[in-house]
């Protein structure tokens, strides 16, 4: 939302537009304001904030295509600056929507392991014409049994899908087709397993990913200070000088939890709309489940679509999710708000008893029992067919196919162009990182020194006795074989 400010000498007031990234606010001048919200249709584009200069007002309007300039604005800059925002219209308003609000959505989403005749394996189906979405500002649980299909969704989506396997999917962003290699381009994601140097300090650990990974138009004091800002947003302000540890190393630092969340910082540096994660409480109790589901809340509330899976959580933290959606067998058995799931199972059959966790009773619900695979899979099979004909009551399975947008996948494209630094930045930043963790690492130094050392005697015992015209060609293959060995080493061992 734009503010008004009015200017120090009394001129009209110009709109101040707040940063999301940092916080900080710049004033939008008439000449540098390059937006109109007019898509290609010529439809308004929801959520874009124009300013208009009416009678010395600024005023908000919402996808308004004219723009009255400011008293003093002859006719040759009036027709300047209107031919820039019209050659600029594009980019920017799809600019504007893909960092703004995200809509994801996926349409007949199937996956299959192709047949291996030299196996004697038949093909595989392992998901099964799924469709769905989530809006901004959701945090959508994905859950279901073992071998429902989790995993291999949220790869499909975040594009990670083994190459062996047929896909057939479509994706949307806000309505527009796109491919997950470009939805990849705009999202994070969080894995299951945590990758950090233990010799980091959290606060070093985030300046390299800021230096290597935020909007290369931001200076180096934007970028720390993004970063603190987000050690604030997930509450490791008070460990921003502790080392992140490793059990493996032995050395202490952050808890599970602060891993956890440490991890999800790593990804919001770069502010994006669209966040996944694979089981983020995996290997936490339940109060640091709690903790780290919380700050994902929190992210979706500021406006970011964050979709993960989860396996059994506790009730506290099941009931902090918004949106569910339960897979059986490679197909949707629910989806929708995460509250009215209960009254949905109840009204097809299946009651959850009074006090029980309701993510235990759908997971219960629709496992296939090893004792009964015939049994549980005919009880899936109904549930999925249930649910089957209310997408078909309501047309979801009908609605015609979202279709890639140029704007919108070259929008992306350039985007994504603009995280990342050359080769001389990153390995000036990797340089530093790599100095550190060598400087903190006494056994590594101690190696170090003692191959060199001994490496160094090889070759002052090789030398040994050999000068002026004692030198034979005998002699000196020797030393070249020798000189080779010692290169060798030091390549290897890092000497």
């Amino acid at each position: 939302m734009a503010e008004v400010q009015q200017d120090a000498d009394g001129d009209a007031p110009q709109p101040i537009v707040r940063n999301r990234a940092s916080g900080r606010s710049a004033k939008v001048l008439f000449e540098n304001t390059a937006a109109t919200g007019e898509g290609d249709d010529g439809a308004s584009e929801p959520g874009l904030v124009i300013p208009i200069w009416s009678s010395g007002e600024a005023t908000e309007h919402r996808g308004q295509q004219a723009m009255t300039p400011p008293e003093g604005v002859d006719a040759t800059d009036r027709a300047r600056v209107l031919d820039r925002l019209t050659s600029r219209q594009s980019q920017v308003s799809i600019r504007t929507a893909i960092t703004g609000d995200v809509n994801f959505s996926w349409h007949n989403v199937s996956v299959e392991i192709p047949e291996k005749p030299q196996k004697n394996l038949p093909a595989k189906r392992i998901l099964e014409n799924i469709n769905g979405d989530v809006k901004a500002g959701s945090l959508l649980a994905i859950m279901g049994a073992s071998g429902a299909g989790k995993t291999t969704f949220l790869n499909l989506l975040t594009d990670r899908t083994a190459s062996v396997l047929h896909v057939s999917a479509t994706l949307a962003i806000n309505n527009n087709a796109i491919k997950p290699s470009d939805v990849r381009k705009i999202s994070s994601y969080v894995q299951q397993q945590d990758l950090f140097f233990g010799n980091l300090t959290v606060i070093e650990h985030l300046t390299v990913q800021a230096l290597l990974r935020m909007n290369n138009s931001l200076s180096k004091e934007e970028r720390l200070e993004r970063v603190h800002e987000v050690l604030a947003e997930l509450g490791l302000a008070k460990v921003t000088n502790s080392f992140i540890g490793s059990v493996s190393g032995g050395i202490r630092g952050l808890s599970g939890g602060e891993q956890k969340r440490l991890a999800f910082a790593t990804e919001v540096l770069a502010d994006p709309p669209l966040m996944f994660a694979d089981e983020p409480t995996s290997g936490l109790d339940s109060f640091a489940s709690q903790s780290v589901v919380q700050h994902l809340k929190g992210m979706a509330d500021a406006g970011r679509t964050i979709l993960c899976t989860i396996h059994q959580p506790p009730s506290e933290v099941f009931n902090i999710f918004d949106q569910l959606l339960l897979l059986a067998e490679g197909r949707t058995a629910y989806l929708g708000p995460r509250n009215e799931a209960v009254d949905y199972f109840s009204r097809i059959g299946y009651t959850c008893p009074s006090g029980f966790n309701p993510a235990d009773f759908y997971i219960y619900t629709l496992a296939v029992v090893p004792t009964d695979k015939d049994g549980s899979k005919a009880k899936i099979k109904a549930i999925t067919d249930q649910y089957a004909d209310i997408e078909k009551e309501k047309g979801i399975t009908d609605r015609p196919l979202p279709v890639p947008s140029v704007r919108v996948t070259r929008s992306v494209r350039e985007l994504a162009h603009q995280h990342g630094e050359n080769y001389l930045t990153q390995l000036r930043v990797i340089g530093w990182r790599t100095f550190l963790l060598t400087l903190r690492d006494a056994i590594l130094i101690r190696v170090n020194i003692a191959t060199t050392l001994v490496t160094s005697l090889i070759m002052g015992l090789v030398f040994l006795g050999i000068g002026g015209e004692d030198i034979v060609a005998q002699r000196v293959q020797g030393v070249a074989g020798a000189v080779f060995f010692v290169i060798a080493l030091n390549a290897f061992t890092g000497a």
